[in-house]
């Protein structure tokens, strides 16, 4: 009886302190701006899911980042022959972003290089794992009121402002003349096949 006495007077203090602490904790949070987000997938006669998404509304908590604005991520990558790429797309990217060295000062810059450095560490891991399969990719990047976006392939970001659609970006698509040449220049070729693909298979032009 004396042992349960004890207990619940250790407790009740423990509360009281608690709420004390919480009350006058010195280190409260700003209020988190809130994105409403939702997601819809469809996998269409795939075998498999072969796309993923990644929402990280508050970037600088998963980061332990204390000396940037505020900063939210979100991704959708397309997977096309399996999904081993778009889970690494998935899983790689963002990390990849906040280890790059102009990172603070020059996030656009940083998007370009992450999607660099994840294309070619997965080429890697695909050679060794004999991959063959791919994603297209798209990411947007808030940091205080600024948003930055960055792509590979034809996945796409649309911006409605006071009902209206903002273009923000053109999809790599091999009907591109600009893509066309650059395939062209590398040795591949675009030609019509229910669509106009790269060396008549793929639809993009630009993939991990």
């Amino acid at each position: 009886i004396e042992t349960v006495k004890l207990a619940r007077s250790v407790f009740s203090k423990l509360h009281e302190i608690c709420c004390s602490w919480v009350k006058d904790f010195p280190l409260r949070r700003r209020p988190q701006l809130y994105y409403e987000t939702s997601i819809h997938a469809i996998k269409n006669m795939r075998r498999k899911m072969e796309d993923k998404h990644v929402c990280i509304p508050d970037f600088n908590m998963l980061f332990n980042l204390e000396d940037q604005e505020e900063q939210a991520y979100f991704a959708v990558f397309d997977g096309h022959g399996g999904v081993d790429a778009a889970i690494y797309a998935s899983i790689h990217l963002h990390v990849n972003l906040v280890r790059q060295e102009m990172f603070p000062h020059d996030p656009a810059e940083a998007l370009c290089r992450a999607f660099r450095v994840t294309d070619e560490r997965f080429v890697q891991k695909a050679a060794r794992e004999s991959l063959r399969c791919g994603t297209t990719g798209v990411v947007t990047f808030i940091r205080g009121n600024m948003l930055h976006v960055a792509w590979v392939g034809d996945s796409q970001v649309m911006l409605v402002r006071k009902g209206q659609a903002v273009e923000l970006m053109k999809p790599h698509k091999p009907d591109r003349e600009d893509e066309k040449q650059r395939i062209e220049a590398l040795g591949g070729c675009v030609v019509w096949f229910g669509a106009w693909r790269v060396n008549g298979s793929l639809s993009v032009s630009r993939a991990i």
